[in-house]
């Protein structure tokens, strides 16, 4: 099955514009239902695509929006505004290695400031990805009067739904190694579990403590393993030998 590629449609920003999306609930899920919507009081248009195996919906809501213009100040203007994307859900394997479906704290696209989150409480089944972009906020200042100012912030992107619940582990290229909190047995394993359900691990490992080094196999049941994540608490309590 092919995967889908690392392929990535961001926020666009002109100068020191940017929009913080809102996220709406209601009956209808505008994300991925094309056409206009009436959501909590605001005006929503979605357009969807065919992307990879799975669609690809832009959502835009009708807002106001403050710009800084070229020769100074701000301007208020009201119109639509990119909200975010969503790829509809398919299957957890199109997206293996896929930056936009991996945990992480901050990675980068093009000079572009990125950090990713799934499986929690605040992306269901499935992720969510901000990048770093620079907002304008109005706020009271000393005088106590109303004015702008530019602020970092992390600007939700995108969200990329899951069909598969709970997600099998998979296979990675390459082993991850595992050290037990013993200390000098490192365990070779060459799976993760993406949505933290739990699964039993085959393992190989080499004791180097003992003399000659020992080798055995066996499978240890874990509660998750990300990508790339110190795994020694994992095996503190597994006996070997």
């Amino acid at each position: 099955m092919r995967r889908i590629k690392a392929l990535l449609l961001t926020l666009i920003t002109l100068g020191a514009l940017a929009w913080a999306p809102p996220t709406a609930s209601a009956d209808v899920d505008v994300y991925v239902t094309p056409g206009n919507h009436n959501v909590n009081g605001r005006q929503w248009r979605t357009t969807c695509e065919k992307y990879s195996a799975t669609d690809r919906c832009r959502t835009e809501i009708w807002a106001t929006v403050i710009v800084k213009k070229d020769g100074g100040g701000y301007a208020v203007t009201n119109g639509w505004q990119f909200n975010n994307l969503t790829y509809a859900a398919s299957d957890y394997t199109l997206w293996i290695e896929n930056p936009l479906a991996t945990p992480s704290e901050s990675w980068t696209q093009a000079g572009r400031q990125w950090r990713t989150e799934c499986f929690t409480s605040l992306t269901g089944r499935g992720c969510r990805s901000w990048i770093k972009a620079t907002v304008i906020e109005t706020y009271t200042n000393d005088a106590g009067n109303s004015a702008y100012r530019q602020v970092d912030k992390w600007i939700l992107n995108n969200m990329v739904r899951f069909t598969t619940s709970p997600i099998a582990p998979f296979t990675v290229a390459s082993s991850l190694t595992c050290v037990n909190s013993a200390g000098g047995r490192t365990i070779s394993i060459d799976a993760v579990d993406p949505d933290r359900k739990g699964f039993s691990l085959a393992f190989i490992l080499e004791d180097e403590k003992t003399s000659p080094m020992q080798r055995y196999t066996g499978t240890q049941k874990v509660s998750y393993l990300d990508k790339g994540a110190t795994c020694a608490d994992e095996w503190s309590g597994v006996q070997f030998g």
